[in-house]
C-alpha cells in the first residue's frame, strides 16, 4: 500500500499540559491533522482494496521537509501510528514496525510518502 500524507506534527508541537490535575490535551492544529490523514488513509484503504492487518506491519517512510531545519522524524511516529491505526491499516498499533528510509527538501510539496506491507516472517 503506498500513502502520501502532509507531514505530521511532532509530539512536543501536538499536545498541550496544563497541569498535573488537568492533563494532556491534543492541540487544534494536531486534531486537524489527524482528522485529515484519518479520513485520506480511509479512503486509500478502500481504493487500494486493502485489508486491515493483524500481523506485524511494516510502515516505510521518506520525509520531504519544506526547508533545512533540523527535525527529529522519529518524534512524528506517535500520531502517525496511531491514525494509521484510525484508518484501517492494522487493526492495532501493536503490529506497527516504522521506519524512515530517508528525508529530503522540497520546499514546494512538502509531505510523507509511506509504503506500507505485511512483514513475511
Amino acid at each position: 500500500m503506498y500513502i502520501t500524507l502532509s507531514i505530521p506534527p511532532s509530539v512536543n508541537s501536538a499536545y498541550i499540559t496544563r497541569s498535573k490535575s488537568y492533563g494532556r490535551f491534543m492541540r487544534p492544529s494536531a486534531r486537524a491533522w489527524c482528522d485529515d490523514a484519518t479520513e485520506k488513509i480511509i479512503n486509500e484503504v478502500y481504493i487500494q482494496n486493502w485489508e486491515t492487518l493483524s500481523a506485524k506491519t511494516v510502515v516505510e517512510m521518506t520525509f520531504y521537509f519544506k526547508d533545512k531545519r533540523i527535525r527529529d522524524t522519529n518524534n512524528c511516529l506517535k500520531l502517525l501510528c496511531d491514525v494509521l491505526e484510525d484508518g484501517g491499516v492494522y487493526s492495532n498499533d501493536y503490529y506497527c514496525l516504522p521506519r524512515v528510509n530517508n528525508f529530503f527538501i522540497d520546499k514546494n510539496n512538502p509531505r510523507l510518502e509511506l509504503t506500507i506491507y505485511k512483514l513475511e516472517e
